[in-house]
C-alpha cells in the first residue's frame, strides 16, 4: 500500500493508494478539497473491532476536512488523529486497548488524545475511587482524566465538539446495565454523526475467535487456554488538547482501588480453586466488582491463575468463561459492527 504527503498552499495534504486501488485523502490547512474521481466511498467494518461509521461534521469541513474512502486506513494518517476515549467499564490503564489504539492514532503530528469519564448520580464508591485511580496513573503518564457529570451522551457529545475530535473510542461494556448505557450512547452519536469504535478488553475473546458464539465453543477455547495476552500497557501518553479543562476530582478520598484488586488476585486458594471447592466461589464473589468496574481486567486474572494454578482451570476461569461468553451473546443481539450515518 502506497501512502504520501504534498506541501500546497502551506498545509499538507495525505494521499494514499490500498492494494484494492481505493484512494485514500486527508487535508490537514485547505479550506477547500478537490475529489479524487475514481475514489470508492465503500468501507469495510473491522470485523475485531464494533464501529459507528459517520458522515462529515461541520466542525471538520471549517477546521480540518478529512475525507476518508477506507474503513482500514492504508497509511498511519489515514484514520481519526483526534480520539476521545471514554471510559466506563474499563477503569484502568492496563490490558485497554481502546486506550493503547487511541494514543497510537493520537502520537502523530495533529493528534490528540482525550481521556473521559462522566460521573452519574448512581456511580458507586468503588467506581468514583477506581476513577481517582486511573486520573493519577493517566497523569503519571503524561495525559489527564477529563471529567464531567450528568447525561453520559450529553457529556460525551459536548467534550467531542468543544475538542474537535474525530472519533469516540471505548471497550464494550459487560454488565447489563452498562450494555443498555453504551446503546443509548451509540444511538445518541449515531444521530449526531459522531464516529465511535468498540474493543473488547473486557472479555477472554473477541467475537470474530468464533464462528458462532455458543457455550460449547467459548469453554472449549477457555479451558485449551486459547486466550489471548494482555495488552500492554503504554509508557507514556500524548497530552491533553489545549485549553481543556479537566473537571474536578471524582472524588477526595483516593483509595487505589487498582492496588486493592491486584493484592486480591494474590489472596485465591490454588488448591481450592483447582478443586471448585467453597474459598474459590468466595473469591470469584469478592473479585466480580473489580471485573464490573474494569478495575481488574479478565484476561490479567485469568492468567494470573493459569500460573498459579498450573493450567486454565478452577472455578473462577469458569465464571470468567460465562462472563465472557454472556458479554459476547449480547453484544451479537444487539451491537452492529457498522451503521452508516
Amino acid at each position: 500500500m502506497l501512502g504520501f504527503l504534498v506541501g500546497v498552499g502551506g498545509g499538507l495534504l495525505e494521499i494514499g493508494v490500498a492494494r484494492d486501488r481505493r484512494v485514500v485523502v486527508r487535508k490537514s490547512c485547505l479550506k477547500s478539497l478537490a475529489l479524487v474521481p475514481w475514489a470508492s466511498s465503500v468501507g469495510e467494518a473491522s470485523l475485531t473491532r464494533s464501529r459507528v461509521t459517520a458522515a462529515p461534521r461541520p466542525h471538520e469541513v471549517q477546521d480540518r476536512e478529512a475525507i476518508t474512502f477506507s474503513a482500514q486506513p492504508p497509511f498511519a494518517g489515514a484514520g481519526p488523529k483526534r480520539v476521545l476515549v471514554w471510559f466506563h467499564e474499563d477503569l484502568r490503564v492496563d490490558d485497554n486497548e481502546a486506550l493503547a489504539s487511541a494514543a497510537k492514532r493520537a502520537s502523530v503530528l495533529g493528534g490528540a488524545l482525550l481521556p473521559a469519564f462522566v460521573v452519574e448520580d448512581k456511580c458507586s464508591d468503588l467506581v468514583k475511587q477506581a476513577a481517582s485511580t486511573l486520573k493519577a496513573e493517566l497523569q503519571g503518564l503524561g495525559s489527564d482524566l477529563v471529567s464531567r457529570s450528568g447525561s453520559v451522551a450529553d457529556a460525551l457529545v459536548e467534550l467531542f465538539n468543544t475538542s474537535k475530535m474525530d472519533a469516540i473510542y471505548y471497550n464494550h461494556a459487560v454488565t447489563g446495565e452498562g450494555i443498555q448505557l453504551e446503546r443509548k450512547v451509540l444511538g445518541k452519536l449515531r444521530e449526531l454523526g459522531i464516529e465511535a469504535e468498540g474493543f473488547w478488553s473486557n472479555t477472554l475473546f473477541r467475537p470474530d475467535a468464533f464462528e458462532k458464539v455458543r457455550p460449547t465453543e467459548v469453554f472449549k477455547a477457555v479451558f485449551d487456554g486459547s486466550v489471548a495476552a494482555p495488552q500492554e500497557r503504554p509508557t507514556s501518553l500524548p497530552r491533553l488538547p489545549e485549553g481543556i479543562d479537566a473537571g474536578l476530582s471524582v472524588v477526595t478520598n483516593r483509595t487505589n482501588q487498582a492496588s486493592i484488586a491486584r493484592k486480591l488476585m494474590g489472596e485465591f486458594n490454588k488448591s481450592s480453586e483447582a478443586l471448585h471447592l467453597s474459598p474459590s466461589g468466595d473469591f470469584a464473589f469478592r473479585v466480580k466488582p473489580y471485573l464490573d468496574a474494569g478495575i481488574l481486567s479478565p484476561k490479567i486474572l485469568f492468567h494470573h491463575i493459569v500460573r498459579e494454578v498450573g493450567g486454565p482451570r478452577g472455578y473462577t476461569v469458569h465464571e470468567l468463561g460465562w462472563r465472557s461468553y454472556s458479554c459476547l451473546a449480547l453484544h451479537s443481539c444487539s451491537t452492529p459492527t457498522k451503521v452508516a450515518v
